[in-house]
């Protein structure tokens, strides 16, 4: 019996160092954490679209053309780069859009680019019912992130303009994008 209660004394204090060395890991490792700040450029009317998938709800009708919808959506590729996409949507199978030039201004610059670029919006590819063109999204732009801070050293938004055609008929689609800043908990490595 000797034995028996020896070994159940050596575990438990082999289970009382293992709690300790963890609760003592995980305290060295969370005071190893930093914080670091995750800035985000988006149009809220898109992303309720992105949401909600609904065509009809208030806020799109500013941004809706000839049964056509236009939403803007910006990526982070790098920490310091991003990526500005425009998809288009409409009910009707076939509605063709041509976009012809984009511009996003910061308050102080300016950048175009010119695409004339027709697009047939014929895909179904969430199975939705939205149709869009074959390769869902068209990259208007790649902005590295000092020409974003600029817009907020001036207090300004950043504003994209979106130049197209549609039955003939020339328009334009105007976006304001509002930055969002989230802190986020870094691990250490």
């Amino acid at each position: 019996m000797g034995g028996k209660n020896g070994t159940h004394s050596i575990i438990k204090k082999i289970n009382k160092a293992l709690f300790f060395l963890e609760g003592l890991a995980s305290i060295l490792l969370l005071s190893a954490c930093g914080t670091t700040e995750m800035v985000y450029y988006e149009h809220q009317p898109s992303e309720a679209f992105y949401s909600h998938r609904e065509l009809s709800a208030p806020e799109l009708k500013n941004f809706t053309a000839d049964g056509i919808l236009f939403t803007v959506d910006v990526n982070a590729a790098m920490l310091n780069k991003y990526f500005l996409w425009l998809g288009v949507y409409t009910l009707k199978e076939g509605a063709d859009i041509t976009i012809e030039k984009a511009s996003v201004f910061n308050g102080e610059n300016e950048l175009a680019r010119t695409f004339n670029l027709n697009l047939l919006l014929d895909e179904d590819i969430t199975g939705d019912g939205f149709y869009q063109n074959q390769d869902d999204t068209l990259k208007l732009f790649e902005l590295n992130n000092d020409y974003l801070e600029k817009s907020l050293e001036n207090e300004i938004s950043v504003t994209l303009k979106v130049f197209y055609v549609i039955e003939g008929k020339r328009g334009v689609m105007e976006f304001t994008l509002d930055r969002r800043v989230e802190k986020q908990v870094v691990y250490p490595t």
